[in-house]
């Protein structure tokens, strides 16, 4: 199962994903933070900036559910 996570990059964030990342799932997130962009086959970062709402798409593309996390 593909889930996007916003605030993944947070403490439980980062616990959450590691925790689906053990159990099979991709993980895709948004940051507003382009250093913390990562591109692997099971846990992707995309871009947002909700100052000028700007976001991603392909962050919602094949996504089952989506924890919010901000």
């Amino acid at each position: 199962m593909t889930i996007l996570i916003t605030g993944a990059t947070g403490l439980i964030g980062t616990a959450l994903s590691k925790r689906l990342l053990d159990q099979g799932h991709t993980i895709h997130f948004l940051t507003t933070r382009k250093e913390k962009i990562l591109n692997t086959p099971t846990h992707k970062g995309y871009y947002w900036n909700p100052t000028i709402q700007e976001i991603d798409l392909l962050a919602f593309t094949d996504v089952s559910c989506i924890v919010n996390l901000v």
